[in-house]
């Protein structure tokens, strides 16, 4: 697939599934996780809940950092290719 052919393949995506992008999008806005005092806890929650609703895995990575109180976190999804 070309990088043309690619790039419209994206935006169909998009379109056909704006209202869904846009919940998300709106969800995830409203959920604090600024920094400071950079607690990350609920989003990613958020994030987990909603890839296991749309069956998929994901792996949590809690973020170590010497010296401080931040609850950092990192999620990863991987999507087996077809």
């Amino acid at each position: 697939m070309n990088r043309e052919a690619l790039k419209d393949l994206v935006v169909q995506e998009i379109e056909d599934h704006k209202e869904d992008l846009i919940r998300l999008v709106s969800d995830l806005i409203q959920i604090p996780s600024e920094n400071p005092p950079g607690d990350s806890t609920r989003i990613t929650e958020y994030i987990e809940s909603y890839l296991a609703e749309h069956d998929l895995s994901s792996t949590r990575w809690n973020l170590q950092i010497k010296c401080s109180t931040l609850s950092l976190h990192s999620v990863v999804n991987r999507k087996e290719k077809n």
